[in-house]
């Protein structure tokens, strides 16, 4: 759906906010950046907790998209900050 406003994409509402975090983040998810179990049923914003991050910070264009969101925790998405991703390192095959 286009974007009806001139700036970037506006944040959802509480509701839809739940929605979409419990779409992106359901129980059993990993954080997509320790690659640790994020815990549930914690107090709003625990470090373990979960969280939606932007692949694509917002600050750098990045939109509420479903595409662009991934699994968190909440301390881990915020010590990341808008920093970009760093692209997976190649594996290396054994040296024979």
């Amino acid at each position: 759906m286009p974007n009806r406003h001139n700036g970037p994409d506006p944040e959802p509402s509480g509701r839809e906010r739940q929605r979409l975090l419990a779409e992106v983040c359901p129980p059993g998810s990993i954080c997509h950046l320790c690659k640790e179990p994020i815990e549930f049923g914690l107090r709003r914003w625990h470090p373990r907790g979960p969280s939606m991050d932007h692949l694509r910070p917002r600050s750098k264009g990045g939109t509420w998209d479903r595409w662009n969101l991934a699994p968190a925790h909440y301390g881990c998405n915020s010590a990341r900050g808008n920093a970009d991703l760093e692209p997976p390192k190649p594996k290396r095959s054994r040296r024979w």
